[in-house]
């Protein structure tokens, strides 16, 4: 057996001062410095895993990270010294820190049994994650572009630009667009679409003896301003997050101050919040640096489905 595959071995007991050493001197560098990258709970970042004496001695991408008896050869050494490579990254070890690493790899590379940590489970993306010239033409990496507004036949049909891109499809296939709406049938579609409920009778009336050319546009407004608008719409994100008051199956216990988050969502609807703002204080309200009850309880969220 060669010195190389003697000194690669575990050792098979280590002494109370081996244990201290690494608990006290290794393991805290390896922490605060290394651990992010290539530690429990990382993304093991070039396959190179620090948690274990095994993972450390088979190494990641670019071989070994040490080698037990020769920390001057050690890839780990190297790199905190800056030759070759520069980890971590973010600046320079002090040099007693890259010493003590030396000794422990020098000493062996003993880690505690208890102190051992698993390698993250690895599962390979089917996606293509990188940004390369390939991945640059995808349409999520170009810049949004006002797209060239089509030519329409029938123009008098166009009341504004979107018009004419649903015009154009249906002249492409030969379809003549169906006749305008009564304003009869036009209120209720629209309070419908709104607020999912139909209009009263006084209600249809007053729009269609409406003779103003904006009444339309204002009977949008209308509803897009009333209470009813985001109990309507706010369902649908709701639904999505899987809002439920209890927690179904066989014990089906109630879940108390559901409700704060329902009154949330509609809440933001109503008050036509930015989709951005409404996504990030439901995914981290509690960590803004300017707390908000909105905020708060908007990481409800956590509680749901």
């Amino acid at each position: 057996m060669s010195l190389q595959a003697q000194s690669d071995e575990k050792p098979t007991q280590l002494s109370a001062e081996q244990v201290k050493f690494y608990i006290d001197k290794v393991q805290p560098i390896l922490l605060n410095n290394c651990y992010a990258c290539h530690g429990p709970g990382s993304g093991v970042k070039g396959n190179l895993f620090l948690g274990n004496r095994k993972d450390i001695l088979s190494g990641g991408d670019s071989g070994a990270a040490a080698i037990p008896g020769k920390a001057d050869e050690s890839l780990i050494i190297q790199a905190m010294n800056y030759d070759g490579y520069e980890m971590p990254p973010k600046g320079k070890l002090p040099q007693d820190q890259i010493d003590t690493i030396a000794k422990w790899i020098n000493d062996g590379l003993p880690i505690p049994p208890d102190q051992e940590q698993a390698r993250p489970e690895q599962h390979a993306s089917p996606y293509k994650t990188e940004v390369n010239e390939e991945t640059k033409g995808f349409w999520h990496h170009q810049q949004v572009q006002a797209p060239k507004i089509p030519n329409v036949k029938n123009k008098k049909w166009i009341t504004n630009p979107i018009d004419n891109f649903i015009l154009s499809e249906l002249e492409s296939a030969g379809i003549t667009p169906a006749s305008p709406a009564d304003k009869a049938h036009l209120v209720r579609r629209a309070y419908y679409d709104l607020t999912g409920l139909p209009p009263t009778l006084p209600q249809v009336e007053a729009f269609v003896n409406d003779k103003d050319p904006k009444a339309y546009e204002r009977l949008l407004d209308t509803l897009l301003a009333s209470p009813q608008y985001g109990e309507k719409w706010g369902r649908h994100w709701l639904d999505l997050v899987r809002y439920a008051e209890t927690n179904s199956y066989e014990r089906d216990g109630t879940k108390p101050f559901a409700w704060r988050f329902r009154d949330y969502v509609i809440k933001s609807f109503n008050e036509d919040k930015p989709y951005d703002q409404f996504i990030k204080e439901q995914l981290a309200g509690d960590e803004f640096a300017q707390l908000t009850e909105d905020s708060i309880t908007a990481t409800g969220y956590y509680r749901l489905g």
